[in-house]
């Protein structure tokens, strides 16, 4: 990531109010931004866990993709 990309990031974090710079020049997370990790803690571990089994799919094209849900049903509620 480019020094201008990271900058641009650190800046919308700031705006949003999820990160502030420290007096010593580093950033750290706001109450609100450790709040934002602690709620989306599982979402990461939920897309973690996805990524590892879709990988493990495209390594082996021929095994049948157990597990991996069907987009097509999307949005619609299991019974």
């Amino acid at each position: 990531m480019s020094s201008s990309v990271l900058r641009q990031r650190l800046v919308e974090l700031i705006e949003a109010r999820l990160v502030h710079q420290t007096p010593d020049g580093h950033y750290a997370l706001t109450a609100l931004g450790r709040e934002a990790r602690t709620a989306l803690s599982p979402l990461v571990d939920w897309s973690a866990t996805w990524a590892a089994a879709l990988a493990e799919q495209s390594a082996d094209p021929g095994t049948p993709a157990v597990g991996v849900p069907d987009i097509s049903d999307a949005g619609q509620e299991r019974s």
